[in-house]
This record gives C-alpha cells, sequence and structure tokens, in this order.
C-alpha cells in the first residue's frame, strides 16, 4: 500500500496536481530536485506489488495442478470401457519359488464403478490419448515415462550365485513368518526365491554338464506410474 502525506494546509506544490498519473511524476520529480523531505511516505516503484514475481512460484509449488484422470459421468463410464494398463497387477500375488504370477488377488481389480454410476477415467496419451477406467482399488494413476538407458551387467560364477542375483529382485519381506530352522554347523544354504523358477531350471542343468559362467543384463523401463 502506498502512503501519501500530503504538505500541511497552504502548502504549494507549483504547477503539478495529484490528478493524473504524470502529473504524480512531476512531483515526485519536484521534491527529489529540491532536495528536501519528500511528502511521499514510500518510493512508487518499491511499494506496488510485483505480482510477476509470484506467478512463477505459484507454478512451482504446485507442478501436478493438471490432473490426467477426472470423474466420467455415467453416460462417459459406458463409452470408455477399456482399462487403464496393468491394472490387472494390482494385488495380484506371486509365487516366490517359481517367481510366476499365481492369478489370485488381495483386491477385485475388475469394480470400477462407483454408488452413483460415476467412474475415474483417465487420459493415456501413449495410447492416442484414449480415456481408460481407474479401478476403484486404485486412486491415482498416470503416465510417467522413464527409462535408464543405462545397461546393468553381472557375472555369477554358481548356480546358487545365479538364483540368489534372480531373487534379490524380491524387494518385499517375503521371508517373514516362514522360520526355516537352519542348524549353524551344517554347510547349507536356504534358497526358496526362484528355486523352482524356469532360470533355476536352465542354470541347475548346465552346471550339472559342465562349468559354466552366468552373465545377466538388465536395462529397465517403465510408462506408468499407479497409485494406491
Amino acid at each position: 500500500m502506498v502512503q501519501l502525506r500530503f504538505p500541511p494546509a497552504g502548502g504549494s506544490l507549483d504547477s503539478c496536481s495529484p490528478q493524473t498519473l504524470d502529473q504524480l511524476k512531476c512531483i515526485l520529480q519536484e521534491g527529489s530536485a529540491a532536495d528536501s523531505p519528500s511528502w511521499v511516505g514510500e518510493p512508487i516503484a518499491s511499494a506496488m506489488p510485483r505480482f510477476g514475481a509470484f506467478i512463477p512460484l505459484l507454478l512451482f509449488i504446485f507442478p501436478g495442478a493438471s490432473s490426467h484422470c477426472h470423474t466420467g459421468t455415467a453416460n462417459e463410464c459406458k463409452k470408455h470401457t477399456a482399462f487403464v494398463p496393468g491394472h490387472s497387477l494390482a494385488g495380484e500375488g506371486i509365487d516366490v519359488t517359481t517367481m510366476a504370477r499365481k492369478g489370485a488377488y488381495l483386491v477385485d481389480s475388475s469394480l470400477w464403478q462407483h454408488e452413483d454410476g460415476t467412474c475415474t477415467l483417465c487420459q493415456n496419451r501413449l495410447q492416442g490419448g484414449q480415456w481408460q477406467r481407474l479401478p476403484l482399488a486404485a486412486v491415482d494413476w498416470r503416465v510417467r515415462v522413464s527409462c535408464r538407458r543405462k545397461l546393468s551387467s553381472s557375472v555369477q560364477q554358481s548356480a546358487m550365485g545365479m538364483m540368489e542375483s534372480a531373487a534379490s529382485a524380491v524387494q518385499n519381506d517375503w521371508k517373514v513368518g516362514l522360520d526355516v530352522p537352519v542348524k549353524p554347523k551344517v554347510n547349507v544354504q536356504v534358497a526358496l526365491a526362484g528355486s523352482h523358477s524356469k532360470l533355476a531350471s536352465f542354470v541347475v542343468d548346465h552346471t550339472r554338464m559342465d562349468k559354466y559362467s552366468f552373465v545377466s543384463h538388465e536395462m529397465s523401463c517403465g510408462y506408468y506410474r499407479p497409485g494406491s
């Protein structure tokens, strides 16, 4: 806010009168030229709010204000019948010994309709901008392409090392509650994760015939980011 302190009654502002912006500039110029205390409380340039400085800040604080999902009407939900990619993976169990999908679900990913007949539709720009249904079990979904172009490689000299390397991809605490007893003096290793997988069968079959070194290459790439 700009506060103006006018001169005492009877004072003169010479030829200027604060009726227009040009006249106000004239007053400021005369006040500075006279080298006397100005009757203007604060300079106009510094007192005016700089709205332009706040706009980029607001855009930076709220980068995700524009969402790819919205609540569709009942007619829209009937029109767009396709689900977002990967919707059936939510809550699905994996056999840790075979590293294969079990087809058993903790949540029903086929439910998509709200009680009022509406649903959540998300636009998939990787599939021509198609609007797709989002299951009720998920609260967020968006396109997020993230590819790690660096190729990672590892070399294993034994079947056990290869299986342990493959089992490291399972990042949850699947061992909790198994309570497998192993005596300290017994020279044995317990390898459950991936022990019955196709990779394990391949490695074991080759180590029975000859001595092999196993090399694995990995490059990861993701296209969508779900939320629950």
